[in-house]
């Protein structure tokens, strides 16, 4: 049995072969590599994926880091504030009692992960701050 092959196969064929091989040449102008993103600051736009992560995960610790202070601070100043205007109040009073020693349990919590964080770097000689994750 002879097998006979579709007539429009050589055509297909070379098509894809003219494909491959434009895009294997110009692959460099045509990559990926100059797709940006418009709503990213400027500093994570050209970066490749681990770059990328590593940037973003240090951006990510220290924004909660911050976050974590800010928010101390407002739980702060508000249970001061209910405590001042409680009026003799036991219940208010022991309500903004809890929210001061909350917030500062937040801190400890938050200076306690800061401090975790710099003992990893300093016995391993890595910097978890400023990831930089390698490449293959």
């Amino acid at each position: 049995m002879k097998k006979t092959f579709p007539k429009k196969l050589p055509l297909k064929l070379s098509s894809h072969l003219f494909l491959f091989i434009f895009f294997l040449f110009f692959a460099k102008n045509l990559s990926a590599q100059n797709i940006t993103n418009p709503l990213l600051p400027s500093n994570l736009q050209n970066l490749s994926g681990t770059a990328f992560l590593g940037k973003f995960i240090n951006l990510a610790i220290n924004l909660c880091l911050v976050g974590g202070g800010i928010i101390f601070f407002f739980m702060l100043v508000s249970g001061g504030i209910r405590w001042i205007s409680s009026g003799g109040d036991k219940t208010k009073i022991e309500a903004s009692q809890k929210q001061v020693t909350h917030a500062f349990i937040g801190l400890l919590i938050l200076l306690s992960t800061f401090a975790i964080i710099k003992l990893i770097e300093s016995v391993f000689n890595i910097n978890i701050l400023k990831i930089n994750i390698p490449t293959l």
